[in-house]
Order: C-alpha cells, then structure tokens, then sequence
C-alpha cells in the first residue's frame, strides 16, 4: 500500500496528465517516473483518459525495473484498441528473452485457459522478440497457434 504522502503524489501526476496542456501532461509524465511503485500506472480505474501516458511513463523503466510488473504489462495485450497498448507493446518487445519468457508462458497458458483467443492473438505480437518462440515449449507452441488459429476464425 503507497503512503498517504506518494497516495497525494500519484494523485497529482494523474491529474497532470489529464490536463489539456501539453507541458503540464509532460511534466506529469517527468514526475512518474520518479515514483517508484511502477503498479499505479497500469491502466489506473476511472482514468483511461490518461493511459497512453501512463504507459508512456512505465516504458521508460528498464528491463529490470519492469520485471515485476510484467503480469500487468501482458494484460494490457487483452486489448489492442485500449489506450497505451502500441507503447507497452513495443516497449516490450525490446525486452530479452530470457526476461519475459516466464510471465509470457503463464499468460500463454492463462489466456488458453479461458479461451480468451483475441488476447491470445495480441499476445502472439511479442514473437518478434528474438528468441521467444524458441523458448517455447511444445504445449505452449500448440496453445499458442491453436488460439491464434481460433481468434482467426472469431473475426
């Protein structure tokens, strides 16, 4: 849980962002990045107006700094039209391999799960990631085309 102070921190950068200016929007995005609990700015409730800066804001973040939050990040893939998607995408597609495997696997087999297959399709946009689709196992291999294979046949 943020403290009282950060809660009033947050707060404010969100309503900076949502501002009209341009600089004041930019200034909110600079003071983002200084909070260091990077789960406020995953697709924050009420506040879809600002997303496409939130996500501007978490892909400034390292590879390291973002590991945590991968879980997060994959489900902004549950929508492509939905605010911030394109930035977290490419931001994650600059990602190695080895450090987003595990939570792509997890979301590979959540998705299949529940046969959400458009979510499964988004996910499908990270394969540009050299190395990925090798790391595969056989199963999630199979998951993967079958729930492309059906978000085809959806549309």
């Amino acid at each position: 849980m943020l403290k009282g102070d950060a809660r009033m921190d947050v707060n404010k950068i969100y309503n900076m962002l949502d501002d009209k200016s341009i600089e004041n929007r930019m200034k909110g995005i600079e003071e983002g990045k200084k909070i260091k609990d990077l789960s406020v700015f995953f697709q924050p409730i009420g506040k879809k107006g600002i997303w496409d800066d939130c996500a501007r804001i978490i892909a400034s973040h390292t590879d390291e700094e973002l590991r945590p939050y991968l879980p997060l990040a994959l489900e902004w893939f549950e929508d492509a039209n939905w605010p911030g998607y394109i930035i977290i995408r490419d931001r994650l597609r600059k990602m190695n391999a080895d450090c987003i495997y595990e939570e792509y696997s997890k979301a590979i087999r959540y998705t299949y799960q529940i046969q959400d297959w458009l979510w499964m399709y988004w996910l499908s946009e990270l394969l540009t990631i050299p190395g990925l689709r090798e790391k595969l196992n056989a199963e999630e291999s199979r998951m993967l085309d079958e729930g492309i294979r059906k978000s085809e046949m959806e549309e």
